[in-house]
């Protein structure tokens, strides 16, 4: 990994140890595995084969989303989520990668 200027360390640091702090949890990984491989989920798609509450999986997606991990997209009423292509989604990408 390229290390950053001298000067721009600090924030460097302080903002993957934030990105670190917020995928920290299991159900969080648990949610951006299942967001990595199917295609635009709603909620109740990835509360389906995860055993999580709704208000949980809501919650951890609402963290996500003020990270810049993951976006959304409304259809009607159903929001959906992807993962998205800003360099915190791209790092998680690497941490939840099995290949």
């Amino acid at each position: 990994m390229k290390l950053p200027f001298k000067n721009q360390a600090g924030n460097f640091y302080e903002d993957r140890a934030s990105l670190l702090k917020c995928v920290g949890d299991p159900n969080t990984l648990k949610i951006l595995d299942a967001l990595s491989r199917e295609d635009n989920p709603c909620v109740s798609d990835i509360t389906k084969n995860l055993d999580i509450s709704i208000s949980a999986v809501s919650h951890q997606l609402s963290k996500l989303k003020s990270m810049g991990i993951v976006e959304t997209k409304r259809t009607g009423q159903t929001i959906c989520y992807s993962l998205s292509n800003s360099e915190n989604a791209n790092f998680v990408k690497k941490l939840i990668d099995r290949g």
